[in-house]
């Protein structure tokens, strides 16, 4: 087994990244059921805040039309994945059909993207931590030099 590989287990040994798809999809449910949330958390939003790749795909693609002011709903964003390749990658349209469904109102958007937030930034320090322990691992000089 090779170095780098004997500390990514030591690193994340039974650890996940820090996640939460029910969040995701509550996000993006509801700005599919509201799309003028859009204009409470735009500034935001982005597909970085999403771990899954499914909703990484759908996110871009909100923000997207968000940018271009196109109208966002299910039937806009199908397209606009459709029409970019991305529909079946998205988990196609049953997947997004069904992320309206997860939320009954839009009232706590600000706080889930806040949520998503803090996920992202964790994700990010694990990744920087990670990648700091493989370079003094793997330093055969210096170690000032790291």
């Amino acid at each position: 087994m090779s170095k780098k590989k004997k500390l990514e287990e030591q690193t994340l040994q039974g650890q996940s990244l820090p996640f939460d798809i029910e969040l995701e999809c509550m996000v993006l449910g509801a700005i599919i059921l509201d799309h003028k949330s859009m204009y409470e958390i735009g500034k935001d939003f982005s597909e970085n805040l999403f771990y899954d790749f499914k909703n990484k795909i759908i996110a871009k693609a909100i923000k997207e039309m968000y940018i271009k002011s196109t109208p966002i709903d299910i039937v806009s964003v199908t397209a606009e994945l459709k029409k970019s390749d991305n529909l079946e990658k998205s988990g196609g349209v049953y997947y997004i059909s069904t992320l309206q469904n997860k939320v009954s109102s839009t009232i706590n958007i600000s706080h889930w993207v806040k949520m998503l937030q803090e996920k992202s930034l964790e994700r990010a320090m694990v990744f920087i931590i990670n990648n700091s322990l493989l370079r003094i691992f793997n330093y055969k000089d210096d170690i000032f030099e790291v």
